[in-house]
C-alpha cells in the first residue's frame, strides 16, 4: 500500500478539494491498509461537522503506531454521516489514490467505481404500439391570469 503520509503533511485543506475522475487509481481496501490486528478511528468533532469531509484515522500495529489521516470522498461522508455505511462496510471501501485538478496527489476512501449493468433485450421490450407522449400542459396550469 502507498505511503499515506505523503500528503498529509502538507496541512492542505483537502475536505474541499475537487478531484480528477480518470487518474485515481484502486490502492486497497481500508481493512487492507490497517492490517488484521489495526483499527480505524473517528473524530466526534469531525462527524459533528457536516461542512467538511469526514476523515478516518488509520491505525496498522504493524507498519506503525502512529495513525494516518485519511479523508471520505463526499458521498461516503454523506453515507457515514446517515447512518447508511455501518463500520464494516467502511471497512470493505477502497482507499484511492486520487489528484486533484493541478495534480496533487492525496488519498481518499472512495465509492466503488464498479456497479452493476443492466441489459434488456430488443426482442423482449420493443413495442411499436407503445410509444412515448409528451404530457400536454396548459398554460393555466403554470401562470396566473
Amino acid at each position: 500500500m502507498a505511503n499515506l503520509n505523503t500528503s498529509i503533511a502538507d496541512k492542505i485543506d483537502w475536505s474541499s478539494l475537487e478531484t480528477q475522475e480518470i487518474d485515481r487509481v484502486e490502492l486497497g481496501t481500508v481493512a487492507e491498509a490497517c492490517g488484521p490486528e489495526g483499527r480505524i478511528e473517528y473524530s466526534e468533532n469531525n462527524l459533528l461537522n457536516e461542512e467538511k469531509r469526514c476523515v478516518i484515522w488509520l491505525f496498522n500495529p504493524d507498519k506503525s503506531e502512529e495513525g494516518k489521516m485519511i479523508y471520505c470522498s463526499p458521498a461516503v461522508s454523506e453515507l457515514i454521516r446517515d447512518k447508511k455505511l455501518s463500520v464494516s462496510q467502511v471497512m470493505s471501501m477502497s482507499i484511492y489514490e486520487a489528484f486533484t485538478k493541478e495534480g496533487q496527489q492525496f488519498f481518499q476512501v472512495q465509492m466503488p467505481t464498479t456497479g452493476q449493468r443492466y441489459s434488456f433485450s430488443v426482442k423482449e421490450h420493443a413495442n411499436a404500439n407503445e410509444t412515448f407522449t409528451k404530457e400536454v400542459v396548459k398554460a393555466e396550469d403554470l401562470l396566473a391570469f
